[in-house]
């Protein structure tokens, strides 16, 4: 089985998302594993001693910015950025039999999960942290859920938080896992 790694950085040292990421690659082998992400890296380097293949891709980014627009000339130029990557990661997965495509967070979702979908790869997106009260989630949250066929939380009262915070009916919660 062929799995697709989305995996965004912020550049931070305290990243524990994708130390807890890169654990996991080093702990059960990335033989056969395609990560890609947005930025060169001193991790990108672990993922390789692996045995994955990585893949650093021009992404725009910014943490917390990634899918907010700063005007309508931005919010267009990031929505081709996005159905690009999106179209270059269909392309992926349909030649080379990728089975899974999972992201590690909303970001690497929106700019990889599509494309990973249209390219017939089941999608699992990986929440990393529930937003502090009073802050919204909003459609795009919806639309992830629906997106992926699974997805995974760190605790049960992040599942828990999730599920009521989006307001999932019963089918919806139950692809959220722990």
């Amino acid at each position: 089985m062929r799995v697709l790694y989305g995996v965004f950085q912020t550049g931070a040292q305290a990243n524990g998302g994708v130390e807890s990421f890169t654990q996991l690659l080093e702990t059960r082998g990335g033989n056969g594993a395609t990560v890609i992400t947005q930025m060169q890296t001193p991790v990108n380097d672990r993922w390789q001693r692996s045995g994955a293949r990585v893949e650093t891709w021009s992404i725009p980014y910014a943490m917390g910015q990634s899918m907010r627009a700063a005007g309508p000339l931005a919010a267009v130029a990031r929505a081709r950025s996005i159905a690009a990557t999106n179209s270059r990661v269909a392309w992926v997965v349909q030649s080379e039999g990728t089975s899974i495509v999972h992201c590690n967070d909303i970001s690497a979702l929106w700019h990889l999960g599509p494309g990973g979908r249209l390219g017939r790869a089941a999608l699992i997106h990986h929440v990393r942290d529930v937003k502090p009260e009073g802050e919204d989630y909003g459609a795009r949250w919806q639309v992830a859920v629906r997106l992926a066929g699974h997805t995974v939380v760190l605790s049960e009262d992040m599942r828990l938080r999730l599920v009521d915070r989006l307001g999932l009916s019963s089918g919806l919660a139950a692809r959220i896992s722990v």
